[in-house]
């Protein structure tokens, strides 16, 4: 018997940005009706009838944006701030064309504040005034700073073939859309998530899957050691 597609149409645009087709489609006995044309760039994701009282059954053949365009992935962003110790600051060890505290002063201006005495410096040139100024921020009282801690990115894509979980724990670089990091800073893939999707009109299968990573300090996740590859 004729299948024929009823007024009805619905679109959904996700917060996500993921658009959503509902299309209705109704047979006038209880057969099995024709699947419309699959709108572009999308794909069937769910299909689903009601049994009429006469004997006909009315379907919504549901379409998803495929998601697997750089403009369809899902994003998300999470940060916080963390207190670390102040003599850790970028300008007091070396960073950013500052000079560097050695242990040896920072021994001594912990051993001053204790005694009350002044610290005796060994440093020279920018290390000295770097000792000197963390030693005029010691005696005001401040031991921390605030800086971003736990940064992550993640996308969500939809792709064809299983991910690779070797690709977990590497430097990666940046992906297009991640916010900028500080200069020396970079990304190391710590989460991979995969759910195997069906396609009802295909009968095949792919993959929805979420990349995330995690923002290093100033000087990267291999500033001392080749530890990620």
């Amino acid at each position: 018997m004729p299948s024929f597609q009823t007024a009805g149409s619905r679109t959904t645009i996700t917060p996500e940005g993921r658009k959503i087709v509902s299309i209705p489609v109704s047979v006038t006995d209880d057969t099995v009706a024709t699947m419309p044309t699959t709108p572009t760039g999308m794909r069937l994701v769910s299909s689903e009838f009601t049994n009429r009282p006469d004997g006909g059954r009315d379907y919504v053949f549901t379409y998803e944006s495929n998601g697997s365009a750089p403009g369809d992935a899902q994003i998300q962003i999470n940060g916080q701030a963390a207190q670390e110790p102040i003599e850790t600051h970028p300008k007091f060890n070396g960073e950013q064309g500052f000079g560097t505290v050695s242990d040896a002063d920072l021994a001594a201006m912990r051993a001053s504040l204790s005694s009350g005495s002044t610290p005796s410096f060994t440093a020279t040139g920018l290390d000295l005034t770097a000792a000197q100024n963390l030693y005029a921020l010691m005696l005001k009282g401040v031991t921390n700073y605030y800086t971003a801690s736990g940064v992550t990115y993640s996308e969500t894509f939809d792709e064809t073939v299983k991910p690779n979980l070797n690709e977990l724990c590497s430097v990666d670089r940046p992906p297009a859309d991640a916010p900028s990091l500080r200069e020396g800073s970079n990304w190391l893939q710590i989460s991979l998530r995969a759910n195997k999707i069906y396609e009802p009109d295909t009968e095949t299968s792919f993959w929805r899957v979420t990349r995330e990573w995690l923002a290093s300090g100033p000087r990267g996740w291999n500033a001392d050691f080749d530890i990620y590859e």
